[in-house]
């Protein structure tokens, strides 16, 4: 997050003419300026109090007791928190409540109101119903500021219309027992819409600002977040959530690239879209005639949230509720164990099949590595086929930097596009709960294309007729071009790090046996795979036991899979010296010492103690 915070402000610079306008006016004209985001919340509020004060009926000024509070307010673009004293009087009983957080009025004194409580402002303090650790209060706030500054960066891509968040920040009541902590809010009255969620839900307002302002955050990120849950009074939103490619910031209800996924499920380019230079994300052609559906009939396959008539910052549950959480998501894996195809239904899919759901031609940008996959035919890619995703996309104030920052972003979207696949697999994307494998093959060969490791041994196993644990159904036909491609996949994806892979690739090179024949070599890659070669074997055999066996991406290595047993054929190689591999006792006898060890840790005492035995054995041998 420190480095898209130094990029947003590297940004600055661009729009420093613009910045020096918006100087030049008053503190007052700012303020009341609707043409200028930061100040449409203070707008929304100064209009508010001109007008006749909505909570005059409740006698706040008159029925509470003054207060002292510490304001602590956080400055996104430094990352740095302040405080200052205030003084507040709130009402002891909540308002409204909502599933996670209760609502009280609350009004703050200004310092230029010298005692004068009739005209103090509104706010709307929320306080979570169950007790939270103060670190949730100050991230929450922290959420906000941050995806405020992204509404920034939308607003200087000139869109139609501008979008701006809440001001919020926390008080700390120093004259209660405990000091509690509060998420404090302007009181910004008007038709409160959620126009989508964390979750995939798209608002049936059919509003094209809000759903633009997620997809460009995950453009102009570089696809490292997105924010969602878009909701507020017109283009004045509140409470966001932000998911990001690690999953870890931002509280329970960041879904990582698993909500980026669920919210591409659901998203239709509009006009607005297509004037930011935001690259679609890559669909099937029936994922897109079904967003196309979607959009027509104005409601949503996931959920739907009606729009209410309430005050922006006065129903907690509705704007805190996410539809999804981290639990509920990792229910979503546990579930793919019973949903997905078992392994005794056959489904062969040919190239026709994953063609015909191709949506537009390759740009011709797409950078030189990856595309691991360029060449793969059968199970989803075309000869010649090229990554229609994006390399950079929006206006020239943020694109160089984007460009700098893309090979990781490749990686970020192949790993969408395989939870893509989980949901479709699963069953999740589908309106009757059923598998959907064709489009759920489409996004692993998409996330292949990308670069992603686990995609590219599943698309590597499908055409060479090996067990695979994604899609276990699907099988391509046994043909010389097929096995080409399968061993190409097998060697890109050792080389992403994929452990299982290397060592399937080191066998292969080590026994000579389903190689690609000679004469069948087209290029460097081709001639890797196309000849045995212990030496290759031996480098291959090292990576895997360097790589280790507690890879979250890889299946528990059983039999000739375990390190121990990579080990001992690395110190067989050794010993016999022949293709390639000088003979070498000392290394030899210190391999099978440390499979005797790993054999060991792992309980397996009749192996190691063969391994002890050929250690000495070879320890002697001249």
């Amino acid at each position: 997050m420190d480095e898209l915070r130094q990029r947003l402000m590297t940004l600055d610079f661009s729009h420093q003419s613009s910045v020096e306008s918006q100087e030049a006016c008053s503190p007052l004209d700012k303020a009341n300026s609707p043409g200028l985001p930061s100040g449409r919340w203070r707008s929304a509020a100064d209009k508010l109090r001109k007008m006749e004060d909505p909570w005059t009926e409740f006698h706040i000024e008159d029925r509470c007791k003054e207060e002292r509070a510490i304001r602590h307010r956080f400055n996104a673009v430094k990352c740095k928190w302040t405080k200052d004293d205030i003084l507040v009087k709130m009402e002891d009983e909540p308002f409204a409540h909502g599933a996670m957080r209760n609502c009280f009025r609350m009004k703050k004194l200004s310092n230029f109101a010298h005692e004068d409580w009739k005209h103090a402002a509104n706010y709307v303090a929320k306080s979570y119903i169950t007790r939270q650790p103060k670190d949730t209060y100050f991230e929450d706030v922290q959420l906000q500021m941050d995806a405020k500054l992204w509404g920034n960066e939308f607003n200087k891509m000139n869109p139609p219309k501008k979008v701006d968040i809440i001001q919020t920040y926390i008080i700390e009541m120093i004259d209660r027992e405990d000091k509690p902590v509060l998420c404090v809010e302007h009181l910004i009255e008007g038709n409160y819409i959620k126009y989508n969620s964390n979750s995939g839900f798209v608002s049936d307002t059919q509003r094209r600002t809000p759903q633009a302002f997620s997809h460009f955050t995950f453009e102009s990120s570089a696809h490292r977040l997105i924010v969602v849950d878009v909701q507020g009074v017109g283009d004045l939103y509140t409470d966001p959530q932000v998911h990001t490619s690690a999953g870890e910031e931002y509280g329970e209800a960041n879904l990582g690239v698993k909500g980026m996924a669920l919210f591409f499920a659901t998203h239709q380019c509009n006009p607005i879209c297509r004037k930011l230079d935001l690259k679609p994300f890559e669909l099937s052609c029936r994922e897109v005639k079904a967003c196309e559906q979607l959009a027509q009939s104005a409601m949503s396959t996931l959920t739907k949230v009606p729009t209410r008539q309430v005050c922006a910052a006065t129903d907690p549950g509705f704007t805190r509720r996410k539809l999804l959480d981290k639990e509920d998501v990792d229910a979503l894996s546990v579930v793919r164990c019973s949903t997905s195809l078992p392994p005794t239904v056959q489904v062969v899919v040919t190239v026709d099949d994953i063609l015909a759901l191709r949506t537009a031609p390759p740009p011709p940008d797409c950078p030189e590595t990856p595309p691991p996959t360029a060449q793969l035919s059968t199970t989803g890619t075309a000869h010649g086929a090229r990554v229609s995703s994006r390399s950079s996309s929006g206006k020239d104030s943020w694109k160089s930097v984007q460009d700098k920052t893309y090979r990781g972003s490749f990686h970020i979207l192949g790993q969408v596009h395989m939870e893509f696949a989980l949901y479709h697999e699963i069953g999740r994307l589908s309106v009757d709960g059923a598998s959907n494998v064709i489009d759920s093959l489409y996004h692993v060969d998409c996330a292949a294309r990308c670069g992603h490791r686990v995609a590219l041994k599943t698309i590597a196993q499908i055409y060479l007729q090996l067990p695979h644990e994604v899609l276990p159904g699907v099988t391509a036909e046994e043909t010389p071009e097929h096995h080409r491609q399968g061993l190409r996949c097998l060697c890109q994806s050792a080389e992403c790090g994929d452990r299982d892979a290397m060592v399937q690739l080191a066998r292969r090179l080590d026994t000579g046996v389903g190689l690609l024949p000679d004469d069948e070599a087209v290029d460097d890659l081709d001639e890797l795979i196309c000849a045995r070669s212990r030496s290759h074997a031996v480098d291959w055999y090292g990576k895997a036991v360097s790589a280790g066996e507690d890879n979250p991406d890889s299946v528990p290595a059983v039999g000739p899979d375990t390190n121990y047993c990579v080990t001992a054929r690395l110190a067989d190689i050794y010993r016999e010296g022949v293709l390639g591999v000088e003979r070498d006792v000392e290394k030899a006898a210190e391999l099978y010492g440390q499979a005797a060890e790993a054999a060991t840790a792992a309980m397996k005492g009749k192996l190691a103690a063969k391994y002890y035995m050929l250690a000495e054995e070879v320890a002697y041998e001249d």
